[in-house]
C-alpha cells in the first residue's frame, strides 16, 4: 500500500462523503443527521422544562418563588404533598 501524503488525496472518496452529507446522513450511516437533530430537540425541551418548571410532579419547581417567577398567572395555594405555599 503506497504511503499517502497531504497532496495525494483520493477525490472520489471526498465526493461520496459530500453526497452522503447532503442526503441527510453521515458517511456510513444513512439518516444520521435526523437522529442527531431529534436528540438535540429532545434535549432542548428538557432544558426548557428545567428553566421554566410547571410545578407538576414531572416538572417540579425548586422553590415557590421560582414557580411564581415562571408562571405569575398561577393562583396562590398550598401544595398538598409538601405542605408548602406559593407566595
Amino acid at each position: 500500500m503506497p504511503k499517502k501524503t497531504r497532496r495525494s488525496v483520493d477525490g472520489s472518496r471526498l465526493m461520496q462523503e459530500d453526497e452522503a452529507m447532503t442526503t441527510g446522513g453521515a458517511p456510513g450511516s444513512p439518516g444520521g443527521l435526523e437522529e442527531i437533530f431529534g436528540s438535540l430537540d429532545s434535549l432542548r425541551e428538557e432544558i426548557e422544562q428545567m428553566r421554566r418548571p410547571t410545578g407538576t410532579q414531572d416538572s417540579p419547581a425548586r422553590t415557590c418563588q421560582d414557580l411564581k417567577l415562571c408562571h405569575p398567572e398561577l393562583p396562590d395555594g398550598q401544595c398538598q404533598p409538601q405542605g408548602t405555599q406559593k407566595y
